[in-house]
């Protein structure tokens, strides 16, 4: 699986997060753009394995 880059958007457990920042491993996904979600759960690092890309970033070369 290619893992997500920054602005892909992202589905984890039924809920899209945007991707702002990537790492071997994981990413740090934002989830407050698409709902309301508690403050200390807005941004949470995944495991490449628990996501799946629903939108890949269109203008990565801007």
């Amino acid at each position: 699986m290619k893992p997500a880059l920054p602005y892909d958007v992202i589905e984890v457990n039924n809920m899209k997060a945007r991707v702002i920042a990537s790492f071997p491993d994981t990413v740090v996904a934002d989830f407050k753009e698409f709902q309301e979600v508690d403050p200390q759960h807005e941004r949470q690092v995944i495991k490449h394995s628990a996501y799946k890309i629903v939108k890949l970033n269109q203008n990565k070369n801007k």
